[in-house]
């Protein structure tokens, strides 16, 4: 059991307790008991699955500041979590949809092992229309200006940081880690959004000198193709964003698949570049079973440039 400022607190995960409570210093002077409460709830509530907060009858330093009538008690998580996680769906050429045969696999909270939402696998038909989409695309995304690029990029890294608390919500639920951390790693994202839209301006080619007299050589660097890209589930903001906006800013289209274990993020990412205004089909988010999308995608001749980030196992495979 501990006190913070005559509000007692107590029956929290062991491992937390004294931390928590050390970390509130709560003053009753500077600070209303019941503001204070309701702040630690709110905050206590995004990162852990279950709390109890003994009531005022357990606890009389409750009644004495007035909040018997609001003292919480057990407070339920699954239905809040799936509530607050992102909306999951696959993205293909500019539409969010579920999968063409109706397969799902559940997403799991690790610190619950509670299921916090369904995640939608695409069919071998939707693979085929997510490479359709980012070939055409490509022809489109390639031509436009690296300033433009640039301006819709910068302005989907805006977004993200206008839904850092969202998205980190999302992050933590997904993958454990503190709220904290996750907000860390989604702003991160948005900054590294950011560099490429300005490196795509820098895309710098040579002259090289000519052999015979009245030569001039030039090398001009071209957006090589759709891009297929692969992420895990230890990072899933700023793997994710390294490979998107790498591309995008290139001048490539993509098709992601980001980890089944933590796809909410990416999820959320991909939102912000669409509602940026970047065109449809030029990213693309499918899930699935891993080794049966990679091949898939992979053995298409419109994919030109892969981008993975995972185990060595299956770096070797995807080599083959």
């Amino acid at each position: 059991m501990a006190s913070a400022g005559g509000i007692g607190v107590a029956r929290l995960y062991p491992f937390l307790r004294d931390g928590i409570a050390a970390a509130l210093a709560l003053s009753i002077d500077s600070w209303s008991p019941k503001t204070a409460a309701a702040k630690f709830i709110q905050r206590l509530s995004i990162a852990l699955p279950t709390c109890h907060i003994e009531t005022a009858s357990e606890f009389p330093a409750w009644a004495s500041h007035g909040m018997a009538a609001t003292a919480p008690a057990t407070i339920d998580r699954p239905e809040k979590e799936r509530k607050m996680y992102e909306t999951l769906q696959l993205l293909i050429d500019g539409e969010w949809r579920s999968g063409g045969d109706g397969k799902t696999e559940a997403v799991i909270n690790p610190a619950t092992e509670e299921t916090i939402a369904d995640l939608p696998h695409a069919s071998t038909g939707d693979l085929d229309e997510a490479l359709a989409a980012a070939e055409k695309a490509f022809a489109l995304w390639r031509d436009t200006s690296a300033y433009d690029r640039g301006k819709i990029m910068k302005k989907a890294a805006d977004l993200i940081r206008e839904r850092a608390d969202a998205i980190a919500r999302t992050l933590t639920l997904e993958e454990g880690k503190v709220f904290a951390e996750a907000k860390t790693e989604v702003l991160g994202s948005a900054d590294i959004a950011d560099w490429y839209a300005e490196e795509g301006k820098r895309t710098y080619g040579r002259i090289i000198p000519g052999r015979m007299p009245g030569m001039r050589q030039l090398v001009v660097k071209e957006p090589v193709g759709p891009v297929a890209a692969f992420t895990p589930w230890n990072f899933p903001a700023v793997t994710p964003i390294r490979k998107i906006a790498g591309a995008l800013a290139a001048g490539c289209s993509c098709i992601i698949k980001p980890s089944e274990e933590t796809p909410g993020t990416c999820v959320a990412l991909a939102r912000a570049f669409q509602d940026a205004g970047l065109p449809k089909g030029v990213l693309n988010v499918v899930f699935g079973v891993p080794s049966e999308v990679s091949e898939h995608i992979i053995a298409s001749p419109i994919i030109r440039k892969i981008s993975f980030t995972g185990s060595i196992p299956v770096g070797k495979l995807l080599q083959k």
